[in-house]
């Protein structure tokens, strides 16, 4: 089962240095290496639909711990109909439709042995902030597509 959850599990993270830096595209004041949230940083949301976002990361771990069921959770990215992103926070956390398509073709191909696991959907941006290597360990995903504010 691949449950599509979301970024906004995490957006706490955006209101303190260094993600606000990327968040806000001030690339003078990104550290180098830049930060990064990873796939199991504590829950952060800032609003209902995180919370909401959490409850269903937390159901799929109920279902492959007491059904046996196979579980990825996919903390997906800003998606746009026009396949870009519309501000500085969006190019932080964009997901192209290309990649969109890959990190859930990769996900519902992944092993069944694969009991239960988060992952990212985003695109390799510049100001990205989500780390993928976990992600492209777990499941293989290669983002072909990034994107940097100017």
């Amino acid at each position: 089962f691949v449950f599509g959850s979301s970024g906004a599990t995490q957006m706490g993270y955006e209101r303190e240095e260094p993600v606000l830096s990327m968040v806000e595209a001030r690339y003078d004041d990104i550290p180098d290496p830049p930060g990064r949230v990873y796939v199991d940083s504590p829950a952060r949301p800032d609003r209902m639909y995180g919370v909401a976002k959490v409850a269903g990361e937390v159901m799929g771990r109920y279902y492959s711990e007491t059904h046996g069921m196979s579980v990825i959770c996919i903390k997906l990215g800003r998606v746009t109909a026009e396949n870009k992103p519309d501000d500085a926070r969006s190019a932080a956390v964009y997901l192209s439709h290309r990649d969109a398509a890959q990190i859930v073709w990769r996900c519902v191909e992944a092993p069944a042995d694969i009991r239960y696991d988060i992952v990212y959907g985003v695109s390799d941006n510049k100001t990205r902030f989500r780390d993928l290597e976990h992600t492209t360990n777990l499941v293989g995903y290669a983002p072909q597509d990034g994107f940097e504010w100017k």
